[in-house]
């Protein structure tokens, strides 16, 4: 199964989450998406590294500029 994710902060306000997933699974695509709360930017690392299924990740504030 492809992971895709959403690294930020505080993500609970986020429709993220449930708009891929609803997406996926109207289109039987076999995959999840999930939201990755990270305290600081140096935390993205253990999750590229923790998760080899990991095909994309959006950035949310206040992550945005550092990661571009």
């Amino acid at each position: 199964m492809q992971k895709y994710g959403l690294i930020g902060k505080q993500l609970k306000h986020s429709f993220s989450c449930n708009f891929f997933n609803d997406k996926f699974k109207a289109e039987e695509i076999d995959a999840e998406y999930v939201n990755f709360e990270i305290p600081q930017i140096e935390d993205v690392r253990g999750i590229i590294e923790g998760n080899p299924n990991l095909c994309g990740l959006n950035v949310t504030i206040p992550y945005k500029e550092q990661i571009i």
